[in-house]
């Protein structure tokens, strides 16, 4: 699974599309390679909308949508 989202990554990096929509895209990944692949994707020209459970995914994003268990969401911006 870890090399299929890496292969999704070099996809992005290579066709530079306008817009990305990433769902769990770096689960399977340790969180250092995870990082790094944000960064590089934050460093381009695309701009994306990620969808995923690990907090360390909120450094790369300017606005969050958080829900909670009890059916409530809270949008957080910087």
């Amino acid at each position: 699974m870890g090399e299929q989202q890496r292969l999704t990554f070099a996809r992005l990096f290579l066709n530079k599309p306008n817009y990305a929509i990433l769902d769990e895209a770096t689960s399977a990944l340790d969180i250092q390679n995870g990082e790094r692949l944000y960064q590089q994707l934050q460093a381009s020209n695309t701009t994306f909308l990620s969808v995923g459970h690990r907090s360390t995914l909120a450094n790369y994003h300017a606005v969050v949508l958080e829900f909670s268990q009890d059916k409530s969401w809270q949008l957080k911006s910087d």
